[in-house]
């Protein structure tokens, strides 16, 4: 809104969202459309607008990730079937997401019994989760919750107690869910 200076008097030109009425003096002319001041409502509340030509959110420090049951990836096929002490990966999941809290989810067993079958997340190549067993034949169902950063390559290694055992692992999903991130001296609006 442009003004001008004309003997110590202001004078506001129309557009701006201040209404400069003869009679009445200023006002403010509040509402959700064009050249309108936005006014919270009686409950402190924005009204709905319309949030498109906001820019600077990065998506990563607006929102984080929580774990919970709600599948987001998977990579179901079962695994090879590995025999042996050394850790072999045999599932990798890129998290192509926000940063967070993932539930890893699978199933893993012991096909031929002998032993126990072991299963470990790492993240980027490097052991990150703590070793998960299973001395059943069956498939049990088994998961785990860590912190990972977008990026990450979340993978799984399978491997045995003994060099007999033989494992095997399927279903590995990750599980999660978006929430606002709670940042410093700032609101959150829902």
């Amino acid at each position: 809104m442009g003004k001008t200076i004309v003997n110590n008097n202001i004078k506001l030109k129309s557009g701006g969202g201040v209404i400069n009425d003869a009679t009445d003096g200023l006002s403010v002319d509040s509402g959700t459309t064009a050249n309108k001041i936005v006014q919270l409502d009686a409950n402190a509340k924005l009204p709905a607008v319309s949030g498109e030509n906001l820019t600077n959110l990065n998506r990563n420090e607006t929102f984080t990730l929580i774990a919970s049951d709600n599948a987001r990836t998977t990579a179901s096929a079962e695994s090879e079937t590995i025999t042996g002490t050394t850790p072999t990966k045999v599932k990798e999941i890129l998290l192509n997401d926000i940063s967070g809290t993932v539930r890893i989810k699978f199933y893993l067993r012991t096909p031929n019994g002998g032993g126990y079958a072991i299963a470990r997340v790492y993240k980027n190549g490097v052991a990150f989760g703590a070793e998960i067993t299973e001395y059943s034949t069956s498939f049990k169902a088994k998961s785990t919750d860590l912190a990972f950063t977008s990026g990450d390559l979340i993978q799984v290694y399978l491997y045995g107690s003994i060099a007999e055992t033989t494992s095997a692992l399927t279903g590995l999903t990750l599980c999660y869910d978006k929430q606002p991130a709670t940042i410093t001296n700032t609101v959150n609006l829902n």
